[in-house]
């Protein structure tokens, strides 16, 4: 339930901050006049600018869960009574 609540509140604030950017048809049309006077070398330093930290905290966060999962007493089979 905490999943779905919190998934919930992400996905609407996601649209909520979307839509806070792109409501205005002039903001949006500069946006777009930026992006295709924009060269492509810098397009894509941004972009991977942005998603390397994204990616090296996903990459922790798998490592983290390995190690929770990788402990003994995880791999033992529950006592049954």
């Amino acid at each position: 339930m905490k999943k779905t609540i919190l998934t919930v509140i992400q996905v609407l604030v996601t649209v909520g901050i979307l839509f806070w950017v792109f409501h205005d048809p002039v903001k949006r049309h500069q946006m777009w006049e930026a992006l295709i006077h924009a060269r492509p070398a810098w397009l894509l330093a941004g972009t991977s600018g942005c998603e390397n930290p994204v990616l090296s905290a996903w990459r922790a966060n798998i490592k983290i869960r390995r190690r929770a999962f990788a402990s003994p007493a995880a791999q033992q089979p529950p006592a049954r009574s």
